[in-house]
Parts: C-alpha cells; structure tokens; sequence
C-alpha cells in the first residue's frame, strides 16, 4: 500500500523494496542526469588533466642514467664490468681460495683490493673515454685488455695450481701471467707514445731518464735480493729450476711499466690531450718511482740486519704496508688518468670559461700543428695562409704614392738630372 500523498510510485509487486536506492529527482518529477557523478579533475583552461589520479611508480635515484650509461658502452666494456662483478662475488663467497675485499677485523685491507679492481676496470675506463679506440687508439685497447686480463685470472689460476701439485702447470700459469702484464704495459706505452706529439722540455726529458731507471734498477735489484736472501730449496733440482724462472722474469712488468713512466712524463705537457688525465698519470708514475725506490731501500736495510745477526724490527714490516699502499694509489691513479682522457686526442671545444690554446683546431683559426722530430725547434703557431689565388685585389695594389720594386729602382734627384740630359 501507499501513501495517498506520495509523489513515489508504487514498488512493483514482485519487490519488496528492501536495498533499493531510489534515484535523485529535479523539480518536475525527472531524473537528476549527474546525481552521484564524481567530476574528474580538469587542468586550467578547461581539459582535463592527464595525470590526475595517476600514482607515479617508484624510482631508485640513477637508475636511469645507469641503464643509459650501460646500454653506451661497447660490449667489450660491459663484459669486463661482469668479469669485475664476478670477481667480487668469489671474494666475497671465498671461493678457489681468494682473499675477501675486505677483512672486518682490519677495514685498511680494502685498500688491497682497490687497486686490483681498478685494473681490471681499465679497458671499461679507456672505453668509456672513447668507445672508439678499437679504431682510434688501438695498441693502448689492447694493452688496456691484456692487463686487465692478467690481473683478473692470475690468482685465481695460481690459486687452482698450488705449488707442489704440478710443478710444470703451476710454472706456466706464472709465466702466462707474467707474459700478459708486459705486454700490457708495453702495449699501453707504445700507443701513447704514438699519440704524443709535443716536444718535451729538458727538464721533462731528465725526469722521464730518471723514472725509467730508477723503476728499472730498484726491481732488478729488488729481484737479486731476493734471490741472496731466500734462496730456493723445495729439494728437488728440477723443481728448484722451475721455481727460479718464474722469479726471474717476475721482474719484466715492472720493465715495461717503467717504460711506460718514462713516455707519459715525456707527454706531460701535450696538449692535445686534457691536462688533468696528462697530470694525473705523470703524478701516479712518480708515485711508482718513489715507491720502488723507498723498497730498495727497505730491502737493504732488512739485508744489513740479516748480515748482522739482527731480527728486522717492526718498522720495516710497517714501511712495507705504506708502500704497497702507496703502489696502489699509484694504479689507481693511472686508471683514473685513463678514464680522465689519457688516450683521448679527439678535437675538444673548450667550454664557456675554460682557457683557449692556439693549439685547438675547432678554435682560433689556426692550422694544426706539425711537430717536428724529438729533439728538434718548437713549433711555431702561425696563423693559417691562404693561397695566393684567394688573395684580396687590394692586397696586390701598393699605396698611393708608392712604386713596388727594389730601393735602387726609385727615381731619385741624381737619376733624374741624368735622364734629362
């Protein structure tokens, strides 16, 4: 039943009108069109705003600049990036016995395995600098691949091999890995010095001799030492053979590396290459000079003790860290010079603020520049000249009241009175 005075019609028989919501009626007894409609939100101007409602998902901060960093490099990079990352798990995990990156007990151990790191990262630093240098700079890519090869699977495969199991394998496990970090220092060293073209000044010159045989004298006599003080005896002759040989081409890196010191202190001042990577390698050679030196030293001084019956103290253990540490610093600097553009001789417009040298050839208008032999004059800067069929026409007139020719030529009062009579 209804009210006689409802404006509602009756429910329909077959309902009972229970959980029925009745609609929203205007005046008149017509539905209301936008009863229980939510209006979107609208941008001003009248549109409705897209990213209204819409939850942005979340981000972790550089991710996006990772991925495009990663997806730039060359492939050769991003797998010695994975190589570097496996590397680090088996530290980590102990596994084939390598030394975890860090001891908890001692965290200044970190600073051993930083400079391994940055080593096996150097062929990633040198393509990061220039994806192109299997083109552009290929000898220093391939040297920058060799070393890193070399410290990558070096220990791992000695570790494999120990000593006493198979003499011949674990020998030429040594001798590979020997063989793989002097030809990658003296492949490093050959392409840079094909790329350095400035004339170094004295002083550089006698700094590079001097770094080159001070590297070279110290791990020569690093090595004989070694030879005085510990001499093999495992008791087998052949055994013993083996064991020497591997020690005595041990010193042939530390040539090569020190031929390397000598070209980069040689290319100090080239300007064709960014300053901070040519300061920052020179910096890092003369660190590995003065490292290689402060070892001499320390070794003789343990062999002085030794000759006199003396137990060496704890300084010499303690001056032995600080210098490993310290020939550590020295690699990362040079792997940092790598990546800073060490090998990059690519045109470079300087920046807003940044000095310009008349030796840019996007710059100045200047033509580039031809070195001559080493030990030659300077080079001189001189503006470019343009051929004679581009000269100006104003260029060929002489000036008023001027004739072109030699001084003899000109009339003169006596040359005057002679042609009158």
């Amino acid at each position: 039943m209804t009210d006689p005075g409802s404006s509602t019609a009756p429910l329909p028989a077959e309902s009972t009108g229970q959980g029925v919501v009745e609609p929203l009626r205007v005046p008149g007894g017509g539905l209301d069109p936008g009863a229980g409609v939510v209006e979107p939100l609208r941008a001003p101007g009248g549109g409705l705003d897209p990213g209204a409602g819409v939850v942005e998902p979340l981000r972790v901060p550089g991710a996006d600049a990772a991925t495009r960093a990663w997806a730039a490099l060359p492939v050769l990079a991003q797998a010695f990036l994975v190589a570097a990352l496996v590397d680090l798990l088996a530290r980590v995990l102990g596994l084939f016995g390598l030394p975890p990156p860090i001891d908890i007990a001692e965290p200044i151990s970190l600073l051993g395995y930083l400079p391994h790191l940055a080593l096996v990262l150097l062929p990633v630093a040198v393509l990061w600098r220039r994806p192109d240098a299997a083109q552009a700079t290929p000898l220093v890519l391939w040297g920058a691949v060799a070393l890193g090869l070399a410290e990558l699977l070096t220990l791992p495969l000695t570790l494999l091999v120990p000593l006493g199991a198979d003499m011949t394998l674990w020998a030429l496990v040594g001798v590979l890995g020997i063989a793989g970090g002097t030809a990658g220092y003296a492949l490093l060293a050959l392409g840079l010095a094909d790329l350095t073209q400035s004339v170094p000044s004295q002083v550089q010159l006698g700094l590079s001799n001097v770094v080159l045989w001070v590297i070279a004298a110290s791990a020569i006599l690093t090595t004989l030492l070694g030879f005085v003080v510990t001499p093999v005896d495992l008791g087998d002759p052949g055994l013993n053979t083996r064991v020497q040989l591997v020690n005595a081409i041990g010193p042939l890196p530390i040539l090569a590396a020190a031929y390397l010191a000598r070209i980069v202190v040689r290319g100090t001042s080239d300007v064709r290459r960014p300053t901070a990577a040519t300061t920052t390698a020179t910096g890092a050679v003369l660190l590995k000079a003065f490292v290689h030196v402060a070892s001499l030293v320390l070794a003789l001084v343990v062999l002085i003790q030794l000759a006199f019956g003396l137990a060496p103290g704890q300084l010499g253990v303690g001056s032995s860290l600080v210098f490993g540490l310290l020939g550590g610093v020295a690699d990362i600097l040079l792997v940092a010079a790598f990546a800073l553009g060490l090998a990059d001789t690519s045109v470079r417009i300087p920046g807003a603020g940044e000095a310009r040298h008349p030796t840019d050839e996007a710059v100045g208008g200047r033509e580039p520049l031809r070195w001559p032999a080493p030990g030659g004059d300077v080079p001189v800067y001189r503006p470019i000249e343009r051929p004679a069929a581009e000269a100006s026409p104003e260029a060929e007139q002489p000036a008023p009241g001027r004739r072109r020719g030699r001084a003899s030529d000109r009339p003169t009062k006596s040359n005057e009175s002679k042609e009158q009579a």
